[in-house]
């Protein structure tokens, strides 16, 4: 027996260390991009890439093209058919014909490709005048139909907008708030519908136009303005949806991350608990991922947090002083997509944005 207790004993140290070698934090290397390197405006609040490769970016100060070397800019000129109708920029999509449909916080824009130049959306139909200076939150290109753009606004609607007829359609939300969440279901169960993120979530059925509840936020007395920001679906598995909810502002005790299976109803909250390895901040703006095990989430006050699903654990990434190729924030990301070679952008409020290239293990500012 006391000649096993060395072998056990190495066993469990090799064990161990195996354990804590597994569980440690990748390093990955940053490298930012700011207003000295062609940024616009600090805060990027949409990224989009298009069919032919352009990556878009929507500012609180207009929008760029970036083709990889260069900037190319586009802001309100303060004219009646050309330039963006306003500067702060909320969402891209773009239609059959290349043509990036732009939601901002004052009217809805499109950008001609052939012409190389944005103009201003104006509503042909009676009476869509009223249209013509909504705040658009939200735009999708409906994949069904090569004519349909859906829209959510700031006055708690969804259009339904057919760009070859100017004939719209407006849906009034079951709930007051803004949709922050637009995507498409491609489910068996789901084949025409949408999902809208709000204070509620809901599925909109194209057919009928009506919308059900699948999951409702729980609110507090002071502070209500818990809500879905984001959404992206499990790559594994359609009919899961992970879901960024809180306040944008960091206000309040609620929020999390939220994972949910659309055909069971089952549900899983990840939020603050103060302990490691455990999500640090309950207030989540912004979820992608980069693997089909590799979560990637921006939080309002802490940077970006990488999820390994196989591990559980989050590791934190943010702004260190000391640290040339550190996250460009410590705050919030507002903001993330994966383009077509596998770099992962991340937009934030106020400090920029940062790129990772996970073929060289690291990440690059703008």
């Amino acid at each position: 027996m006391n000649k096993l207790l060395p072998r056990i004993l190495i066993l469990l140290l090799v064990s161990l260390l195996t354990a804590a070698s597994f569980a440690q934090k990748p390093r990955l290397k940053f490298k930012s991009i700011k207003a000295s390197d062609g940024l616009i405006n600090s805060t990027v609040q949409a990224i989009f890439e298009d069919s032919y490769g352009f990556i878009w970016l929507g500012t609180h100060h207009g929008l760029q093209r970036y083709d990889g070397k260069s900037f190319t800019n586009f802001t309100s000129e303060g004219t009646d058919s050309t330039g963006l109708s306003h500067n702060y920029i909320n969402d891209f999509c773009e239609d059959d014909n290349g043509d990036i449909w732009i939601a901002t916080s004052i009217g809805l824009n499109w950008y001609s490709r052939e012409q190389d130049r944005i103009f201003h959306y104006r509503w042909k139909r009676q009476n869509g005048q009223q249209f013509d200076d909504l705040g658009a939150t939200k735009v999708l290109h409906d994949d069904s139909d090569p004519d349909i753009i859906w829209i959510t606004t700031g006055k708690s609607q969804l259009i339904r907008l057919n760009i070859r007829s100017d004939q719209a359609d407006v849906y009034n939300l079951p709930v007051d708030g803004i949709a922050f969440v637009l995507k498409p279901l491609k489910t068996r169960q789901y084949q025409h519908h949408l999902l809208l993120g709000a204070t509620e979530l809901f599925i909109f059925d194209k057919n009928s136009g009506q919308f059900s509840s699948v999951y409702a936020l729980e609110q507090s007395n002071k502070v209500r303005d818990n809500r879905f920001n984001d959404a992206v679906f499990d790559p594994g598995d359609p009919n899961t949806v992970w879901l960024a909810t809180g306040d944008i502002w960091g206000r309040g005790t609620l929020g999390g991350l939220l994972k949910l299976n659309l055909e069971s109803g089952q549900s899983k909250l990840f939020t603050w608990k103060n302990r490691p390895g455990e999500i640090p901040d309950r207030h989540i703006l912004t979820v992608c991922f980069s693997g089909p095990d590799k979560l990637w989430v921006g939080t309002r006050n802490y940077g970006a947090l990488l999820y390994d699903m196989k591990q559980d654990r989050f590791f934190n990434y943010q702004y260190n002083e000391y640290d040339e190729g550190s996250l460009v924030t410590e705050n919030a990301i507002r903001s993330m997509l994966l383009d077509r070679s596998g770099t992962l952008w991340f937009g934030t409020w106020g400090d920029g944005a940062s790129v990772l290239s996970p073929a060289l293990q690291k990440f690059t500012h703008y």
